[in-house]
């Protein structure tokens, strides 16, 4: 009888641990009320949403944004306490929740 020799053929498996950072920015909404101190740099936005971004990307530089009605413009703040505004302004302070997971590979 013709014996087959099995071949084992080794599999290599690379367990690579991969770490995923999720950071997610949540911004809270406070009326009638303002943050101390431009951000150094441009500080005055048309849209939230620029405003929001640039703030983001300037870390502990920017703790907040500011609406001012008088000008129409959305400025980004680097105080973090909340004031009273006697203008009616509208501040955003950012809030930064990072979330690790692990993934298996």
């Amino acid at each position: 009888h013709g014996r087959h020799g099995h071949r084992h053929h080794k599999h290599h498996r690379h367990h690579r641990k991969t770490t995923i950072r999720r950071v997610k920015v949540s911004w809270k909404q406070h009326n009638g009320m303002y943050l101390g101190g431009y951000s150094k740099g441009k500080h005055k936005y048309n849209n939230l949403q620029k405003a929001a971004r640039a703030c983001y990307k300037r870390g502990k530089g920017c703790g907040g944004i500011t609406y001012e009605p008088g000008s129409k413009k959305f400025t980004l703040r680097r105080g973090r306490k909340l004031r009273r505004s006697p203008s009616r302004e509208v501040s955003w302070t950012k809030h930064i929740t990072t979330s690790t997971t692990t993934v298996r590979g």
